[in-house]
């Protein structure tokens, strides 16, 4: 059974690899049908960007929300638990 992208209209007949184009033209799949039948083995979903700025914008973004943000939030958030370790063992308290 073959799930495809979102609005996904073939454009040709089945063979080996035939890409299938999508209305939106911001992602295309590509079947990988068994020779000689229209058996499908697996589809793959991709990306199609028609600017190569836009794809290296949207990348960027992604590494900033999903790396750097919270890499950035644990190091302030351990930073200030250590102050509050260090803070606490200089005044000699070692009971939390």
């Amino acid at each position: 059974m073959s799930f495809p992208c979102p609005n996904v209209v073939p454009t040709s007949t089945p063979s080996f690899t035939n890409e299938t184009l999508s209305l939106s033209s911001f992602n295309s799949t590509y079947n990988f049908y068994l020779p000689d039948t229209d058996l499908v083995l697996y589809q793959v979903c991709t990306e199609r960007w028609s600017d190569p700025m836009h794809k290296f914008l949207y990348t960027l973004l992604l590494m900033f929300v999903q790396y750097f943000i919270p890499i950035g939030t644990i190091m302030v958030t351990h930073t200030k638990i250590i102050k509050i370790v260090q803070v606490r063992r200089k005044a000699g308290n070692t009971v939390f």
